[in-house]
């Protein structure tokens, strides 16, 4: 009975089977051929194991699928994402981590689709290796040569590492100014006659530092004042009459002391204004006098009309009172604005805001309210609008000191060409400290503290050398996003034949080195760049350029940057630790405005010699195509990186970028720095 029972019911199941089975079909055709090939599922490979196992890399080997069917083909995972296919028994996996465990599936695929279980195991690459924890013997000899009024060179004795030294970094009074993997170094940008405190610190790859070598150097005296014939200017003078009144080509020997401008000074042709000795100090400042406590503020009579130096390139201000340019300063330090009033309305915050370091200005009520006690200590306001300011030819200005003003301290308008600065220092101009056009030569001086650039220039054949340029940005000039769009220490437009060399451009806001908008036949030589908000030297829409020999260091964006900037040599710069990255070129397909020099496409740059040293996994160097076209990899677009040195915290991961972010040797894979390994 058990026998009859059991025969009788069996092809009764079967049918319902069958007619489940296309029941699930006829709603998803997918399952029934599921059902079918999962009858026909090969084999798992086996013996899945690893070989040639390295730090970073390691070849997958198996044995082959039994089957049933044909085997066409592998697929290969890693951590459960597939990484690849092959129709070996091998598979070589790259670019990973050392000391790092993965779990690597292989699935056989037959002909008819069938895909068999995985073959599983957990392989790991060969241990990282020991962390360098020595850090070198601090370098020795370290001492100074060749001292010039502005500059000095440095030199030392190699230091010595477990490993390898990678480098060494000098700081100048305790300020970091500069790494370099050399035993020397050439220091711009002095006071003549000073003395600084110079230290060397060796590094090595692992990022440990050695004790710093010290030393004191001193730069050359300062020349003595040449000899100045001319019309002897004493303390008091109106040098804006003067100026007026005298012909084309008086010299004005102005002996030291204050000189407040009322109105600019409008040189003639020719003119020269030559400080005597230490100490000419031309303000556009007015004392803030008669102040009063209230309410735990001090209180004086202000100005009742605003002066206002707008910026370019915003939809808005993150800080409204920003170019409201009657600025305050208290024994020649700049203090915080903390908003104004004007026209019955605040601009940035209220009165009430104001604390120690701050004021407000209330122009409708005529006061300045200061948050600081101005007891013993002289206190001033920008009223003047420029220093100097003229269309004329051949001016000169030496040894002078200006500061204070609401818009530029020197102001080469169209027209003027030839003037010579030499030793000339601006702080405190509200819009720029210096703008110079055709034919201009600045040597020496420091620039500090401006308002919006430290410095500008325009036109043809400006020469830039030995100068400081410093806390540029002071005004906080800043779109409703927080960025920079019109700011920085420096900016460069429609400049032909600029030569700026042995200067220093640091702790500014923004950008420090910038050109921008049809530069071209630009030279860019010998400076630092450093401690800068944002880009240490970029250079966008312009052609023809060349940037050697430059230290770019800590800047919060890119080291050395170039979008849309065809035609260039970029070679033994010494550029790390900035926050973006290291050398980088754009092409985004810019083509206004339109240049008598060509196509803004990024191409026939040359990036070579350098010594990039990146320190953090999102920091890259390479080539951006946000075109999407791909045209600065081709050989037609001919831009190279090659002979570079690299310092890098892993060789594995993808610092460098074409196409994509590649590693170091997907980087060599596609001809770049094929000379050298890491340092």
């Amino acid at each position: 009975m058990s026998r009859k029972y059991g025969s009788s019911r069996r092809p009764t199941a079967v049918k319902a089977i069958l007619l489940l089975a296309v029941a699930a079909a006829a709603l998803c055709p997918a399952t029934l051929s599921r059902a079918f090939a999962s009858q026909h599922r090969p084999a798992a490979p086996t013996h899945l194991t690893a070989s040639g196992v390295t730090r970073t890399a390691l070849d997958l080997s198996w044995r082959r699928s039994t089957g049933p069917g044909r085997i066409v083909v592998y697929r290969v995972y890693r951590n459960g994402r597939k990484i690849g296919h092959t129709r070996r028994t091998r598979y070589a996996v790259s670019g990973l981590r050392c000391g790092t465990a993965s779990v690597y599936t292989v699935r056989a695929v037959t002909a008819a689709g069938g895909v068999s279980v995985p073959a599983r195991r957990t392989l790991s690459t060969a241990a990282c290796a020991a962390r360098d924890t020595e850090a070198p013997l601090a370098p020795t000899g370290l001492a100074q040569s060749e001292p010039a009024e502005t500059g000095l060179d440095l030199t030392w004795l190699p230091a010595t590492d477990n490993v390898r030294v990678a480098g060494y970094r000098v700081s100048r009074d305790g300020t970091p100014i500069a790494r370099t993997a050399e035993t020397s170094l050439s220091v711009g940008g002095l006071a003549c006659g000073t003395s600084y405190a110079f230290t060397v610190a060796a590094y090595d790859a692992a990022g440990n530092v050695s004790a710093p070598a010290s030393v004191s150097a001193s730069t050359a005296a300062c020349a003595a004042p040449a000899p100045c014939s001319g019309v002897a200017v004493a303390p008091g003078a109106d040098l804006e009459a003067l100026a007026a009144t005298k012909p084309a080509g008086t010299t004005f020997c102005i002996a030291p002391g204050t000189y407040r401008v009322r109105s600019a000074i409008r040189p003639r042709d020719g003119q020269r204004f030559v400080g005597t000795g230490a100490g000419v100090v031309i303000t556009g400042g007015a004392p803030l006098t008669a102040f009063a406590p209230s309410g735990g503020v001090w209180v004086a009579p202000g100005p009742t009309s605003a002066d206002y130096e707008a910026g370019s390139g915003f939809s808005g201000y993150l800080h409204p009172q920003a170019p409201y340019a009657n600025d305050v300063t208290m024994d020649g330090v700049l203090l915080d604005k903390v908003g104004v009033r004007v026209g019955g309305q605040t601009y940035g915050d209220p009165a009430s805001a104001v604390g120690p370091g701050s004021y407000f200005v209330d122009y409708d009520a005529g006061r300045v309210e200061l948050g600081s006690d101005p007891a013993g200590h002289d206190v001033e306001i920008g009223q003047a609008s420029q220093g100097f300011i003229s269309t004329a030819t051949g001016v000169a200005l030496r040894d002078l000191k200006l500061e204070l003003f609401t818009s530029t301290g020197v102001l080469m308008l169209p027209g003027a060409s030839a003037w010579t600065l030499d030793d000339v220092s601006v702080s405190e101009a509200h819009d720029s400290g210096v703008n110079l056009r055709d034919g201009a030569v600045m040597t020496g001086g420091a620039l500090a503290w401006n308002g919006r650039y430290g410095l500008n220039a325009r036109g043809a054949d400006v020469t830039i050398d030995g100068v400081d340029v410093s806390h540029s940005d002071a005004a906080h000039y800043l779109d409703t996003n927080g960025g920079c769009v019109a700011a920085g220490g420096s900016k460069f437009v429609g400049t032909v034949g600029l030569v700026l060399r042995d200067s220093v451009f640091h702790d500014n806001l923004c950008n420090g080195i910038w050109l921008d908008v049809d530069t071209y036949d630009s030279t860019i030589q010998n400076n630092t760049a450093v401690d800068n908000q944002d880009d240490g030297i970029r250079v966008e829409v312009s052609h023809k350029l060349v940037i050697s020999g430059n230290t770019v260091q800590d800047n919060g964006g890119w080291g050395i940057y170039l979008a849309n900037a065809p035609v260039a040599d970029v070679y033994a710069n010494t550029v790390g630790a900035n926050g973006n990255g290291a050398i980088v070129l754009n092409w985004s397909g810019r083509t206004t405005p339109t240049s008598a020099y060509g196509s803004y496409a990024t191409s026939d740059v040359s990036v070579h010699d350098n010594t990039m040293r990146l320190t953090a996994s999102d920091q890259i160097v390479g080539i951006i195509d946000k075109t999407g076209t791909g045209y600065p990899y081709t050989a037609a677009a001919d831009n190279h990186y090659y002979a570079n040195h690299y310092v890098l915290p892993d060789s594995a991961w993808r610092y460098f970028r074409l196409a994509a972010k590649v590693s170091w040797i997907g980087w060599r894979t596609a001809g770049m720095d094929t000379e050298y390994a890491l340092m």
